[in-house]
């Protein structure tokens, strides 16, 4: 599945095992053995762990969207007034990491 790829990716990227996310979970090496064979599944705790673990969302981890960032799922429920205003403060982070570049002391 789309998940469990994502998942040995991720541990392929990181140097981790399917040992380390057997214990992160706690589950055993084989549960774990077994959502590469598709015998079994991660639950949502096991992927809410995983995310956290590797910095990624849920809805990246289950496939929904290809953005492996937290930051994403985050904005997408926000109003437009309140979008405009998190663009005004990156905008602004910007400005002020330009402005120690162009001047450090």
């Amino acid at each position: 599945t789309v998940t469990v790829q994502r998942i040995v990716d991720l541990t392929e990227r990181y140097g981790t095992s399917g040992a380390f996310i057997a214990r992160l979970c706690g589950k055993s090496r084989s549960l774990i053995a077994g959502w590469k064979d598709g015998k079994a599944a991660p639950t949502d705790s096991d992927l809410a762990a995983i995310a956290d673990l590797y910095g990624v969302s849920v809805a990246y981890l289950r496939g929904e969207v290809d953005v492996p960032g937290q930051l994403l799922d985050s904005v997408q429920s926000l109003a437009d007034d309140e979008m405009l205003k998190v663009i005004e403060y990156v905008r602004f982070l910007k400005f002020l990491d330009a402005e120690q570049k162009a001047d450090p002391q």
